[in-house]
């Protein structure tokens, strides 16, 4: 066989290379998806909906009929949890959601109803429509003080359904984007590669994350900080701020709707004969307040602190109109400020991810585990 010279062996051993990458990738992807579940790697397709503004295609990304983060929907359920991405178990596995924790942990039959890019008034309305057709005892409705003022006014503003709960200040003319753009390279390979979703949660994954995020903050003019080892996170409080600062009018206005929602949640809670319990989930910032004190960036520190006191604020106010109603709570943020003080084990991502991993996950199922009576 004549041997082949020059720039043709240079393109002929490229070519060989990346199909020999290819294959493997393709290998590779082949066990993953034997070996793993779909739901804990595939991004679901996201479709439009009149009040909800977007859910999850049913079976998509091994979803369930209904689109939420459930093997079936059942014919009933003794709890359902109801939130954003925190309840859904954003950063962690199916299995390791707090709703399936608690699930776990009391045996008693949980479902889940959370997904990310859902705010208060979302929550009321699966409260209303889902909820009763799987007849549960208790609904456990998680409530994100890292975005849930802002989502309050913009979906009250953004659709009609809500047109009685406006204010009258600035609101919104359309709803939200998706938390990700389907028609992006990222957004493709999230929703069809299990080996791009393994790879971004691995250390590698997580360290260009964790260089990504604070290259980010500071090219939008904002900041970064990082805790200390052997469990360092990421923190980009801007992003916190924006969503908490109730010097804005429209933050304000988020946190009255929200306690308007939180009262027609107990109505409705009570309307369906079942109890209702707010679980209150704190920021990062918060859970690591009074620990990042030594952060050479007081500037930073300082829009830390401003996050931290904004939070506050808004949680005694919350506080204040639940127990003025009688309605069960529960606050997770002593439980994991504790663990964060401890400092024993990961709680976040190392990158700027602000939702809990499975552990912080397991701290709060705990906590509400012990609100729970017999």
């Amino acid at each position: 066989m004549p041997r082949i010279h020059g720039g043709r062996a240079v393109l002929l051993r490229i070519a060989t290379l990346v199909a020999s990458c290819l294959l493997g990738a393709i290998a590779a992807e082949g066990v993953l998806r034997l070996r793993y579940a779909r739901i804990d790697f595939l991004k679901p397709r996201l479709v439009a909906d009149d009040v909800l503004v977007h859910r999850i295609a049913p079976y998509s990304g091994g979803h369930d009929a209904w689109g939420f983060r459930n093997r079936a929907v059942p014919d009933r359920a003794d709890i359902i949890a109801i939130g954003d991405s925190l309840t859904y178990g954003y950063s962690a596995t199916a299995a390791e959601s707090w709703p399936s924790w608690l699930a776990r942990a009391t045996g008693a039959a949980v479902y889940n109803l959370g997904l990310g890019g859902y705010g208060p008034a979302d929550y009321l309305y699966l409260l209303d429509t889902r909820a009763p057709g799987l007849h549960p005892s208790l609904a456990i409705v998680g409530v994100y003080f890292g975005n849930d003022l802002l989502d309050a006014v913009t979906r009250v503003y953004a659709r009609e359904h809500w047109r009685d709960l406006r204010q009258g200040g600035p609101g919104h003319t359309g709803p939200p984007s998706p938390p990700l753009d389907p028609a992006s390279a990222e957004g493709w390979l999230e929703a069809h590669s299990m080996l791009f979703r393994l790879v971004e949660e691995s250390v590698v994954g997580q360290t260009i994350n964790r260089f990504a995020d604070r290259a980010g903050a500071t090219r939008d003019g904002a900041c970064s900080l990082e805790s200390g080892p052997p469990f360092p996170t990421v923190f980009t409080p801007h992003d916190r701020l924006k969503a908490l600062d109730l010097s804005s009018p429209e933050i304000r206005e988020g946190l009255e709707i929200t306690l308007t929602l939180l009262t027609r949640m107990h109505q409705s809670a009570d309307r369906a004969g079942m109890r209702v319990i707010i679980l209150l989930l704190p920021t990062k910032e918060s859970v690591y307040d009074g620990l990042l004190d030594g952060a050479s960036d007081r500037a930073c520190l300082d829009v830390v602190r401003r996050v931290v006191a904004n939070e506050r604020t808004a949680r005694e106010r919350i506080i204040d109109r639940l127990a003025a109603e009688h309605t069960d709570y529960v606050d997770a943020l002593p439980a994991l400020r504790a663990a964060a003080a401890r400092n024993t084990e990961r709680l976040f991502l190392r990158s700027g991810d602000s939702h809990p991993n499975g552990n912080g996950y397991r701290i709060i199922a705990a906590d509400v585990q012990r609100r729970l009576k017999p």
